[in-house]
């Protein structure tokens, strides 16, 4: 497998990056703009909060407005599971 001709690592001294402030989806638990990963054992409920932080996200529960959400998913089949479970969850808009 080759690289990406574009990819490289630039390495940084940490000393020489400005800390950012933080604007959170979900105070002190969802970074906004952030890869966030729920891990835990099967059946702890992973999924379904994921779901139902979304649905939250597009109503605007968790902020002052709606946001659109990106779910990603390599274990949930789409129409079977993903799909119907965010439905129950009650988003502002429907999966597109």
């Amino acid at each position: 497998m080759t690289a990406h001709p574009h990819w490289r690592l630039k390495p940084r001294n940490a000393s020489h990056i400005v800390p950012a402030n933080v604007t959170w989806v979900w105070d002190g638990r969802i970074p906004r703009g952030v890869l966030s990963l729920r891990v835990g054992m099967p059946g702890w409920g992973k999924s379904t909060l994921a779901y139902d932080l979304s649905a939250r996200v597009t109503r605007g529960q968790l902020r002052r407005s709606p946001a659109n959400v990106l779910i990603a998913t390599s274990e949930d089949s789409l129409p079977h599971t993903a799909v119907p479970r965010l439905m129950s969850a009650a988003p502002n808009s429907c999966v597109e």
